[in-house]
């Protein structure tokens, strides 16, 4: 439907400056770096099936399965973001 395709168009174009503070730079290879909703970022960490390697500076969140999810997520995601934090790592399916 149109109203579908306008929001699908909304969600990709770049939030006001205002919004900006919600978005970090997730590098995602060595050549690759992505512009991401925090929650974005959150939820891959939390909830994908596949091996996922997720660090935010020196604080590894996840290393491996979702069994490798460190034990207090809310509070270390909060502690986080209530720092400011502006750049993260992501590998998905990393050996």
């Amino acid at each position: 439907s149109t109203c579908a395709q306008l929001n699908d168009l909304n969600e990709r174009n770049m939030p006001p400056l205002e919004l900006r503070s919600d978005l970090i730079d997730v590098v995602v290879s060595p050549e690759t770096t992505l512009l991401m909703r925090r929650g974005e970022f959150e939820r891959i960490v939390r909830q994908f099936d596949g091996y996922v390697l997720a660090r935010v500076d020196a604080t590894l969140l996840r290393n491996g399965s979702l069994d490798t999810l460190c034990k207090a997520p809310d509070f270390v995601f909060e502690n986080l973001w209530s720092n400011d934090i502006q750049s993260c790592t992501l590998i998905a399916n990393a050996c």
